[in-house]
């Protein structure tokens, strides 16, 4: 019998450690946070019972962090705990009763708010200036990304007008329309925004975290009643008083009418979550009188003053039927899984990522096993567990490309494979689609299945050839599905993309690591598209959201045959736009200024955007101390608010008809 507890214990606290690795250090949890909380809680228990078992690496000692070592560690003067759980309304009332217990006063109240799925951030403050921005890292000792957040990340405040030492806490995390943007601009693969947040946050070149635009939450202060703050009211106003982006969707309730904390929070999951511009994985209840706080005490990890209740991600079983590879058209290889078809949040899903191959090693599933998935931050389907083995062994490595029949290399941190042939199928095809694509060229009428048929057809196997599709009309219009119809639709896009535009062409070409937003910032430098593979090294460091690793990306893609074969090739047929700013009207009111754009106008947004950035300005989504204006039109939501709040200029339709107009 104590054997088989000793083992137990053992095997539980293999797999946490194990499973913190992948969330706090590797951004990429294998496991949901039920499956975890569930294994953590049984160890717990039995570490209560058989003490004489509990092993020096229990990760009940700590909070589950590693400290990397690219960045200086720094020791928190307060420890940041995490936070325990509550899955149900009864553990909520088992944790109100248990503070009622201490305090024996029934005139408490309780703060109820959205729990961010982010990065957990330390912020000290010294005469008013922020001096460390410290990761919570186990809890006791955190990473230094000072480097990362001062002056990086626009809604945290560099200097506020609080002299004392001061340590706030909260959240950095990236939009879900940021979140869509970047993966979308930078051809990576995150499964949801904390994990990109996380890597984010943890890069060395600092232009990338600024280019990716993280954004914070504050909601806590260390030892507030030193500076005089006694309730959680009052810290909310000091913060927001000091310029911290604060969570607005809060109650706080009394605990004689807890029944209102459970409606306030069915109604968040039901109603709200969903329309949130930030992902939330379920709400923080808090007492809201700071006074109680010592006498109620803390565990090892948790504070007792405060719970987590945790929104139930859905999950769902299904049989995963076949393992398969594709390539990027840098030559990454992404796993797969096809699965039989099941509902999953209203939709049927039949595949899902499986990321890397490390990936589902670890999970040890292959074909015919049953598991687990879910739609990891609400939009990409994703296989977290094996639930049921109906086969033997692993499903092995990926080691031949099946395009090219190339072998495959391991990346240099063993994270990816990739495929090196330059002459791989696969490839070519993922380039062209990216070069024809709506933010690129914008070729109508070649799309991703044209292209794939085209290039089995021999009509279509590099990028210069989509110019000379002219040699096959015929062709083209007697195969069939296609006809006379198709090809002066085909030709016209072809047509159209002549007239595109500098900053599309540049981002089009598929240079590593460059969005569409830095392609905008290089065609601004320039004069033309003639020009671009004459570009120094100072003027792109001259870029606000260009480092040094984007620049040794951009200098190897330049430097190869193929690419300077492909510009000369675009400048032969008379392929070579101008920078559109130069030659546009420039509206000095909008030189050197900031705005946000909400609402309609009488011209559309991308006009509007494009005359700011053309004259020299800088339009964001998201108001804060930084933004010089917000721009209001008709239907203009809820960013006047904030603005009026941080006494934001406010610019109205009829102003900025005024302003066109001069």
């Amino acid at each position: 019998m104590s054997k088989n507890i000793k083992n137990k214990i053992k095997e539980l606290v293999y797999l946490i450690n194990k499973w913190n690795i992948e969330y706090f250090d590797n951004d990429n949890p294998s496991v949901s946070d039920r499956v975890y909380d569930t294994h953590l809680k049984e160890l717990t228990e039995l570490e209560k019972k058989y003490p004489q078992y509990i092993l020096e690496n229990s990760p009940t000692k700590h909070i589950g962090a590693n400290v990397k070592n690219k960045f200086a560690k720094v020791t928190h003067s307060k420890q940041m705990f995490s936070l325990d759980k509550a899955y149900s309304f009864n553990e909520i009332d088992k944790f109100i009763n248990d503070i009622l217990e201490v305090t024996n006063d029934n005139k408490i109240k309780l703060l109820v708010q959205p729990k961010i799925d982010g990065l957990s951030i330390s912020l000290v403050y010294e005469n008013g200036e922020l001096k460390k921005a410290i990761t919570r890292g186990d809890g006791i000792v955190g990473e230094d990304v000072t480097n990362n957040i001062k002056n990086i990340i626009k809604d945290i405040p560099t200097i506020i007008d609080f002299q004392d030492h001061l340590i706030v806490r909260g959240e950095i995390y990236i939009s879900k329309t940021n979140f869509q943007n970047i993966i979308n601009e930078e051809n990576i693969n995150y499964a949801n925004p904390r994990n990109l947040a996380s890597g984010t946050l943890r890069q060395l070149d600092n232009s990338i975290v600024k280019r990716r635009n993280l954004s914070s939450f504050i909601y806590e202060i260390v030892e507030p009643e030193k500076i005089g703050l006694f309730t959680q009211e009052n810290i909310i106003d000091f913060l927001k008083k000091n310029g911290f982006a604060i969570l607005k969707d809060y109650s706080i309730i009394d605990v004689q009418n807890k029944h209102e904390i459970y409606n306030f929070i069915t109604n968040f999951e039901n109603n709200i979550r969903s329309n949130l511009e930030y992902e939330i994985d379920g709400m923080v209840i808090k007492l809201n009188e700071v006074k109680y706080y010592e006498e109620i005490g803390f565990t090892s990890k948790f504070p007792k003053f405060m719970i987590a209740y945790k929104f139930d991600d859905e999950l769902t079983q299904t049989i995963l039927e076949d393992i398969f590879i594709t390539i990027g058209r840098t030559g990454i290889v992404t796993y797969n899984a096809k699965l039989k078809k099941v509902l999953l949040k209203g939709t049927y899903v039949s595949a899902a990522t499986l990321h890397n191959y490390n990936y589902i090693e670890e999970l040890k599933i292959n074909k015919g096993d049953e598991v687990t998935i879910k739609k990891a931050g609400e939009i990409i389907p994703k296989v977290v567990s094996l639930s049921k083995k109906h086969s033997i062994g692993t499903y092995p490595k990926i080691t031949i490309c099946p395009f090219c029949n190339s072998n495959l290399i391991d990346t240099k941190t063993f994270n990816n494979q990739m495929c090196i042939n330059e002459k791989c199928s696969e490839i070519n095809i993922k380039k062209i689609i990216h070069f024809t694509s709506k933010q690129g060229m914008n070729i109508e009428g070649l799309g991703p299945n044209i292209i794939r048929r085209f290039y089995e057809l021999n009509f279509l196997k590099k990028i210069e050839d989509i110019f000379t599709l002219d040699q096959y009309k015929n062709e083209i219009i007697n195969e069939k599905g296609f006809g006379e119809k198709f090809w002066k639709n085909l030709k016209k896009g072809i047509d159209d993309s002549y007239n595109v535009s500098l900053d599309k062409l540049i981002f089009a070409l598929g240079i590593p690591q460059l969005g569409s937003r830095n392609a905008k910032n290089i065609a601004k430098k320039i004069n033309n598209f003639s020009e671009l593979f004459n570009i120094t090294e100072d003027l792109l460091l001259s870029i606000p959201d260009i480092g040094p690793i984007m620049i040794s990306e951009f200098f190897e893609f330049i430097n190869k045959k193929q690419n300077i074969d492909l510009f000369n090739f675009l400048l032969s047929i008379n392929i070579n736009p101008s920078n559109e700013s130069k030659n546009s009207k420039i509206y000095k009111f909008f030189e050197n200024k900031s705005f946000v754009i909400s609402g309609t106008f009488s011209i559309s947004r991308s006009e509007l955007t494009k005359i700011i950035e053309n004259s020299g300005g800088i339009v964001t989504s998201s108001v804060s101390k930084k933004t010089d204006a917000l721009i209001l039109g008709d239907n203009g939501g809820s960013k006047k608010e904030k603005a009026d709040n941080l006494k934001i200029k406010i610019i109205t339709k009829l102003e900025l008809d005024e302003i066109l107009k001069d």
